[in-house]
């Protein structure tokens, strides 16, 4: 399968995404941070693969599976979500179109939709329903709409205009139509690291945009992951910027400035960063990232920092040498990263 390329962002844009907007205030992200939490338990997906990743769900009467039909399975789910940024990155989307797609996806087949039953333990159904999840976020979220027909062309000709229109109108009904507020990993990141003053960086832009560009490849890796997928939208942003801070030196992050920062995402959203759910979900992307990126982000053992102004324990992000130790830079390398961009949907 071929990987996903992490997307770094470009000095020249890194200024216009960090400059402080004078309509942004803290009581402005609480309440757009309180909005998120409130939508994400209104948006959340039920096991509806099972525990073994495979449909568990029957069909419906009139689509009894054959002798030779497989379920589809949590691999089937990370291919057509792989296929999907493929189809984003072309097309110069925003990646985040497609945990939208993914978000109306899963909710769908959560659904007793005689669709929804079908695509369980039907691939080419499946498959439709990914594809046209797809094209119903990018007509909501991307300024240039997607065509049926364009559609059918890019599926080869497997699906035509009629069938992805009929699809389209059985997953708006089945989800009751509550597709423009779905909230997504990447909206909650945006939002708490809005929360991090450039003083405590130093105003370091390499530094900001390195746990910005880390905290969102994260996000894009977990999307792929069906297991996250049931996991709150917070909790893996929580994790995935916690990883990301750990992989930045003290010498740029001092321990009292992460300290301040974690107090103060604590007390404005009323999160707790250090659960065990959360700590479950670290550990989980902080095994994607190494398998697919082939660099490691190690943390301390139990995953709970050492919350005090005078001791923070801090790891830096670290290299797999073909030694199997590891290369610790000064930071997180963004060269080094770029010469291996490629990362694979685990």
């Amino acid at each position: 399968m071929p990987g996903l390329t992490m997307i770094m962002t470009r000095e020249e844009d890194a200024a216009a995404l960090l400059a402080p907007s004078p309509m942004t205030s803290v009581a402005e992200l609480t309440d757009r941070i309180s909005v998120l939490k409130e939508q994400e338990s209104t948006y959340m997906c039920r096991d509806f693969l099972g525990d073994d990743g495979e449909s568990s769900s029957s069909p419906p009467a009139s689509g009894a599976r054959g002798p030779q039909e497989k379920l589809v399975s949590s691999s089937d789910r990370a291919k057509m979500i792989e296929w999907s940024y493929q189809v984003c990155d072309f097309c110069k989307f925003n990646r985040q179109t497609v945990a939208k797609s993914t978000s109306y996806l899963d909710r769908f087949l959560s659904t007793t939709s005689p669709r929804a039953l079908k695509a369980k333990v039907d691939k080419r159904m499946y498959q439709l329903c990914a594809m046209t999840s797809l094209y119903i976020a990018v007509k909501l979220f991307e300024p240039l709409a997607m065509d049926a027909s364009l559609l059918s062309e890019i599926s080869h000709g497997c699906y035509k205009p009629d069938e992805i229109l009929s699809a389209e109108n059985e997953i708006l009904t089945a989800l009751q139509w509550r597709v423009s507020g779905c909230p997504t990993s990447h909206d909650f990141v945006h939002d708490i690291l809005a929360l991090l003053p450039p003083s405590a960086y130093h105003g370091d832009e390499t530094t900001a945009m390195t746990i910005i560009d880390f905290s969102r490849f994260q996000c894009e890796i977990a999307v792929c992951d069906y297991g996250l997928s049931m996991q709150k939208k917070s909790t893996v942003a929580l994790a995935a910027i916690l990883n990301s801070i750990e992989g930045v030196d003290e010498s740029l992050l001092s321990a009292r400035s992460r300290f301040r920062f974690f107090n103060r995402v604590s007390e404005v959203t009323g999160f707790e960063l250090f659960t065990r759910d959360v700590n479950t979900v670290r550990t989980r992307l902080l095994d994607l990232f190494s398998a697919n990126s082939g660099f490691e982000m190690p943390q301390i053992a139990n995953l709970t920092p050492i919350c005090t102004e005078e001791r923070y324990t801090n790891h830096k992000l670290t290299r797999k040498s073909s030694s199997g130790t590891a290369d610790s830079p000064v930071c997180v390398s963004r060269q080094n990263l770029e010469r291996r961009p490629y990362a694979r949907c685990a």
